[in-house]
């Protein structure tokens, strides 16, 4: 009883001795306290939240304000949401709480921590002017509490750029009153991406001042990714249209009708048919160019005799928008003016002018084919040519292949491999090794499957560097000797060492994430053992899932139906159910789609597999969605069945699986070519 009774003092003691420490260091010199905490934050970490829970509320408010000043975790790779989401996920929930903290300077410091801290989730956001408002969810929850902080905090004449967006991004989920001034006045007081993010939020105020505000700052200020001003003004639509009009008519600044034009382009509304037609005469080039642009939103006869005519206009800049316009506009009538414009002076109008292949590909064709001799506008061409998947264009084709070029011709490879021309496979295979084509490269080889696999297989023992890209162009093959020399290349149990993220760049580790892919794609047996055992290995079981998937391992059912709880890797996981297609996965897959966030492409097109009265219903709803119809539309098309589905959602399908084709490559070629990234998780060689 005294052993049991010291042993409890001496813990208690210790939490005593550990929480005076902490203490001792909030207290002390701010200098000293940075340099402490952020040097060590894994080790600080859990005191800092310890304290902010402290009687004293001073101790709480320092704890709030150490937390910021220790930021992320440091390491190369930041930016994998994972890891960014485990590291940051105590000091969130901890930060989130003392935001409702009774005393006002504590939770004041704990909301600007909160903004700090949340920061991290707009990195790989890559520039994005509006950020999703998921993300910022522990700082929107407080609502109201929150915002004059947030407000004080873009009052700062210096702000930091990402602090700002991040606050920014919680104002824009609260959409509070209060907020309506700073926002009004940031659309001028703001640039970049931090303009574009109060711009967006703006167009959730019914308020006469939001669309001249809007407009008034249209332009203004430097963003790489062009005018967010436009796309909040598209996104507003008729709300903002008649405003948009005027100004369009009246406004003395030719860049400001120039955005305007463009944001009209961005919505389809009749009222906006005549304002644009207008426009198309208009002193200034760039604005008859954005409204020649726009109107291949409006196909009407009037829309397409007025582009004919600016076809002919003497500005470079508007002959190449109207013909663009012309070809996504489709109208036969417009064939002819497309045909001449491919023999104008300017490439631009060239390059623009193949767009003729929308109107009629068989008879664009032969207008077409001397182009590839027109060094300027040749890849341009085969572009164009590429869906069309035509066997007279193969020459040209295997021309534009055999570029120096590392930026272009892969549009050639993937066309040539999908319709088969063997000549391709020695110049695919020599592009293995480049840092450009390479990953492209391996993709054609893969479609073109056993016809490449001798020569894959004569590369393979000296393919070097291009060792990754071989493997991925060997599981397409479908040859047993490809097996073979895979399997020995999966990691064991012996092997340790860093995740797959952190040693991003490591050549072996390329080499196995390239063979447990492609042993899922050969299809063979002998894999699936090895398979079952990485799927245990928390380095390697999101792509050993995906293989397991491709091989349709039913024996991985139940293991995957474990991970899918797993955020981590919970989309890999119901991808590889969904391609399996066992009905042991169908209610926790339909959990799963329950789940508001996006889902990835490749898992909704698998769905086909599962045919499920409650499958088929959720493909039905999902058809109505901008990124989600596509992928839903083949998921009904591989079901197939005229008893379940009805002529109307077949005709939905077929409709989007020809725009798809349209807009570069069929629908099958964009979910089962490997090596695309998938959402969520930046693949190097996956099988995505």
């Amino acid at each position: 009883m005294k052993t049991s009774l010291a042993a409890l003092f001496l813990v208690a003691s210790a939490i005593a001795g550990a929480q005076t420490d902490i203490r001792a260091v909030l207290l002390g010199d701010a200098r000293k306290r940075v340099k402490l905490l952020s040097g060590a934050p894994k080790r600080y970490t859990p005191k800092v939240l310890i304290a902010l829970k402290d009687r004293d509320p001073k101790i709480r408010r320092l704890a709030a304000i150490a937390l910021r000043e220790m930021d992320a975790p440091k390491g190369s790779f930041r930016d994998w949401r994972s890891d960014l989401e485990e590291a940051i996920a105590p000091s969130v929930a901890g930060l989130a709480a003392a935001a409702r903290d009774p005393q006002a300077s504590v939770r004041r410091e704990a909301i600007v921590s909160l903004v700090t801290i949340l920061r991290v989730r707009l990195w790989g956001n890559h520039g994005d002017a509006v950020v999703e408002r998921e993300s910022f969810r522990p700082l929107i929850a407080l609502g109201e509490e929150a915002v004059p902080t947030l407000i004080s905090m873009l009052q700062q004449p210096k702000i930091n750029h990402s602090i700002g967006m991040a606050a920014l991004a919680a104002l824009n989920g609260i959409d509070s009153p209060k907020a309506l001034p700073i926002l009004l006045e940031g659309t001028s007081k703001f640039d970049g991406a931090m303009k574009g993010e109060a711009m967006e939020a703006l167009a959730d105020y019914d308020d006469p001042r939001v669309v001249p505000a809007i407009i008034a700052n249209l332009g203004r200020g430097h963003y790489f990714l062009g005018e967010p001003g436009v796309k909040v003004l598209g996104r507003m639509k008729r709300r903002a249209l008649p405003e948009m009009i005027l100004a369009l008519a009246k406004n003395p600044n030719p860049k400001l009708r120039a955005h305007l034009a463009d944001a009209m382009g961005m919505f389809r509304d009749a009222r906006a048919v005549g304002p644009l037609l207008a426009a198309l005469n208009d002193g200034d080039t760039e604005v008859r160019a954005s409204a020649a642009y726009a109107l291949h939103r409006y196909p009407q006869p009037a829309v397409v005799t007025a582009l004919i005519r600016s076809a002919q206009d003497p500005e470079i800049y508007v002959r190449t928008s109207a013909i663009a316009s012309l070809g996504r506009l489709r109208d036969p009538a417009a064939f002819d003016t497309l045909a001449k414009a491919l023999t104008d002076p300017s490439p631009a109008v060239r390059s623009a002018a193949t767009s003729i292949v929308l109107i009629d590909g068989y008879l664009a064709v032969p207008l077409l084919l001397p182009l590839f001799k027109d060094q300027e506008v040749k890849y341009r061409v085969a572009e164009a040519v590429a869906p069309l998947r035509d066997w007279r264009t193969a020459p040209g084709l295997l021309e534009v292949l055999r570029t120096s070029d590392e930026y272009q011709g892969a549009e050639a490879g993937i066309a040539l491999a999908e319709m088969g021309v063997t000549e391709a496979i020695p110049i695919l295979i020599r592009q293995l090794a480049d840092d450009y084509r390479g990953d492209t490269a391996s993709r054609a080889l893969f479609i073109l499957g056993p016809k490449a696999a001798d020569a894959l297989l004569e590369f393979y023992p000296k393919s070097g560097k291009a060792k990754p890209n071989a493997i991925t162009a060997l599981g397409g093959t479908r040859d047993v000797r490809a097996v073979n020399l895979l399997l020995p290349l999966l990691p064991t149990a012996a092997e340790k060492g860093k995740s797959p993220e952190e040693d991003f760049f490591d050549p072996k580790r390329h080499i196995a994430f390239s063979a447990i892919g492609a042993l899922g794609h050969l299809g063979d047996r002998r894999a699936l053992r090895p398979l079952l055992r990485l799927l245990g290995d928390q380095n390697w079981d999101w792509i050993a899932a995906e293989a397991l998937g491709d091989l349709k391992a039913v024996e991985a059912v139940e293991p995957l139906l474990g991970l899918l709880k797993r955020k981590r890797i919970r989309d890999d996981a119901a991808c590889a159910l969904a391609k399996i297609g066992d009905s042991r996965a169908i209610e926790s897959l339909l959990a799963y789609l329950e789940d508001p966030e996006p889902y990835d492409w490749e898992t909704i097109e698998a769905l086909g597999n599962l045919r499920d009265p409650r499958i088929l219903t959720f493909l039905v709803s999902t058809l109505k969605k901008e990124r989600q119809g596509a992928p839903a539309a083949m998921a009904l098309g591989k079901m197939g069945d005229p008893a379940a589905i009805s002529a109307r959602h077949l005709v939905v399908a077929a409709r989007l699986d020809k725009e798809k084709s349209r807009r570069g490559g069929s629908l099958q070629s964009a979910f089962t070519i490997p090596g695309r990234a998938r959402r969520g998780r930046g693949r190097c060689c996956g099988f995505g």
